[in-house]
């Protein structure tokens, strides 16, 4: 998951990351807890593939929609393992 130190993306070396880090920004302050009840033990398999997508975008391995698409993907496995 992003950072969640706001300071963070003033930094101009995080910003020039991509697109997504001023959009991270925008929206930090209403982030919430982690939805762990609700994936229960697959949480871990959903932090694990948003956090790989994440960096594969920071690495310039992935354009945005790619990235989105991937955490989406995460996502549904994360369901799928939870049986919802």
């Amino acid at each position: 998951l992003p950072p969640t130190l706001a300071a963070l993306y003033e930094d101009a070396d995080v910003r020039a990351a991509g697109p997504i880090m001023a959009g991270i920004a925008a929206v930090l302050s209403r982030l919430r807890a982690p939805p762990i009840r609700r994936y229960g033990r697959a949480y871990l398999e959903l932090a694990d593939g948003v956090a790989e997508t994440v960096r594969a975008y920071l690495r310039r391995e992935m354009d945005a929609d790619a990235a989105a698409n991937g955490v989406a993907r995460a996502s549904r496995r994360a369901l799928r393992g939870r049986g919802l």
